[in-house]
């Protein structure tokens, strides 16, 4: 083997095992706790999201019967009559 090879092996392994261990150790652990934390953040708010249509679904549901009544009763009442002249005859 060459002899410059011998002699920067064990300093490139050293290098690389405390590059290993500084990845391992203290900068990995950190990155996958923040990943966690983005997760539970963006389920939390996908449940959010879910149970605010729900609700929105439901009072949507609840309010279109009594909307719809008075929406025609409020057309019955403004309909113009045959006494007002609603009916216009063709000449």
């Amino acid at each position: 083997m060459n002899l410059a090879y011998k002699a920067i092996k064990p300093v490139f392994g050293w290098i690389g095992d405390k590059a290993k261990w500084l990845w391992d150790k203290a900068i990995k652990p950190p990155f996958d706790k923040i990943k966690q934390g983005v997760s539970l953040v963006a389920e939390a708010f996908k449940l959010a999201k879910d149970s605010i249509k729900k609700q929105w679904d439901q009072l949507q549901g609840i309010a279109k019967r009594p909307v719809k009544f008075y929406r025609a009763r409020l057309q019955r009442r403004n309909r113009p009559t045959v006494e007002q002249g609603c009916i216009h005859h063709r000449s």
